[in-house]
């Protein structure tokens, strides 16, 4: 694998779709985003310049973009060494290899809560996941509907410390 790095540029509001969809030939598979009044985990799609934080992600990279009040701040991680790339800065390089990573979201999907809970749904037609502790049905990109779901990535260190987290892939699992 090669060495991490961290790219970074500015967009303005009206560029930042087509900064984010300039890398969906590098298999950007998935795309989380923040909006006044939701935040969703979905497969991926252009992104909205309301939008005001979001990351897409694939195995090969993640493009990341926070609204700073007068343009978008974006960030690409990534272990490619990417020579010549218009309008980008070399932000940071590491040392060591990233660690991998894999955490399990929130909830269970609902053809696996106990049959006696109130939003059990035996053949539910939805991919959705219920955790008792929050207000809502969760929905994640996973339409095979397997029990639980995990976020893969990995963890970019600077001397030993946790400094990025690149996010991989969105995967189900039945354990």
């Amino acid at each position: 694998m090669n060495t991490p790095r961290v790219y970074q540029r500015t967009a303005a509001r009206n560029e930042i779709a087509a900064v984010v969809d300039g890398w969906r030939a590098h298999d950007l598979r998935f795309l989380y985003f923040e909006s006044v009044d939701r935040i969703e985990l979905v497969a991926y799609r252009t992104p909205s310049q309301d939008w005001a934080h979001g990351r897409a992600f694939g195995a090969e990279l993640e493009v990341r973009w926070t609204w700073n009040g007068a343009t978008f701040d974006v960030l690409l991680l990534t272990e490619k060494n990417w020579a010549d790339l218009a309008g980008w800065t070399l932000r940071q390089t590491f040392d060591a290899a990233p660690d991998d990573f894999r955490v399990r979201l929130w909830g269970t999907q609902r053809k696996y809560l106990a049959p006696y809970h109130r939003l059990y749904q035996a053949e539910s037609a939805a991919a959705e996941w219920v955790e008792t502790r929050l207000p809502q049905v969760l929905v994640y990109p996973q339409p095979d509907k397997p029990r639980h779901v995990h976020l893969r990535g990995l963890t970019y260190r600077a001397a030993g410390v946790p400094a990025f987290t690149r996010w991989q892939a969105v995967e189900g699992s039945n354990e």
